[in-house]
């Protein structure tokens, strides 16, 4: 049964995750795009990723989901910072101080089990945490891949992408994608809708 004043603490808290709807991925900025996906849409499809990556792993899957949806919350606070900007701002530090905060708004239930996400992340020694990270990459190869398909010169996500994978399931995903055209899913889609028209 929730607590007094609990209610107020997760609504606050449900409105600052809305923040990252606004909170644009700034490390395409570099590569002259414009209007880059936000963290919410980066978060989503990483979450899909990491709930199909985990079985292949041995994971959890809803663990490995849990964490990927929380892993960027404290950029409703910090903003994305590019790596550009990750050479002048302590990233790491600013991240866990802000998740700190963060977990200090919830209900105390709530607050424990915010803080322990974040330390699995930070520590990344479980099947599940392994699985959000390499998540988190694949996303990121993923739009990289769609961005460089538009002309954007963003090879080197790709490969740095690639190149921090840890799971063998990751690594392969990665190879598939890396050699498929991002828009290959819908073209043989319409080529299977126009064979059945003509049957």
């Amino acid at each position: 049964m929730m607590e007094n004043g609990d209610a107020e603490k997760f609504a606050r808290f449900f409105y600052e995750t809305g923040q990252l709807r606004r909170v644009a991925r700034a490390g395409w900025w570099m590569a002259g795009i414009r209007h880059p996906e936000s963290v919410a849409e980066h978060s989503f499809r990483a979450a899909v990723i990491a709930r199909m990556l985990a079985p292949l792993e041995g994971a959890d899957p809803c663990r490995a989901v849990t964490l990927v949806l929380f892993h960027d919350l404290p950029e409703a606070r910090t903003q994305d910072l590019h790596k550009v900007s990750q050479l002048y701002v302590d990233h790491d530090r600013s991240q866990a101080l802000a998740a700190k905060h963060q977990s200090e708004t919830l209900p105390e239930a709530e607050a424990a089990v915010f803080a322990a996400l974040f330390d699995e992340l930070s520590v990344n020694g479980t099947p599940e945490s392994r699985v959000a990270h390499d998540a988190d990459l694949l996303e990121c190869l993923f739009t990289a891949r769609e961005y460089q398909e538009r002309g954007f010169p963003v090879a080197d996500w790709v490969t740095n992408c690639r190149n921090r994978l840890t799971t063998d399931s990751a690594k392969k995903i990665a190879e598939a994608a890396r050699d498929m055209s991002p828009g290959e899913w819908w073209q043989d889609l319409k080529a299977a809708i126009v064979k059945k028209a003509e049957e």
